[in-house]
């Protein structure tokens, strides 16, 4: 049921972009993990490390796009420390089971 609800707001948010899109997009990723983890379906545990990569770059790109004129370069260094970050993340937690 939380997860139907997790799903209508990310289609109900469709189009627009604020500071909370990110967490919205991480928190429904997070409700779909522990539903994938407890009823053992795979690809939703896949869907929602997506659906948590998606997120924390949502929240990163919104804030990179409302800060003042900066350097491309530094954008795409703060893009890649990100994903080394995630990356990080994933290879420290357990397998998905």
């Amino acid at each position: 049921m939380a997860l139907g609800y997790g799903w209508l707001a990310l289609g109900l948010r469709l189009g627009t972009a604020t500071a909370w899109t990110g967490a919205l997009t991480l928190g429904t990723a997070v409700l779909a993990l522990e539903v994938g983890r407890q009823q053992g379906w795979r690809w939703l545990q896949w869907l929602a490390l997506a659906g948590l990569s998606l997120g924390w770059y949502e929240l990163i790109l919104y804030q990179m796009l409302q800060a003042d004129s900066g350097e491309l370069g530094d954008a795409l260094v703060v893009l890649a420390a990100v994903a080394v970050v995630i990356m990080a993340i994933y290879y420290r937690q357990r397998p998905l089971s």
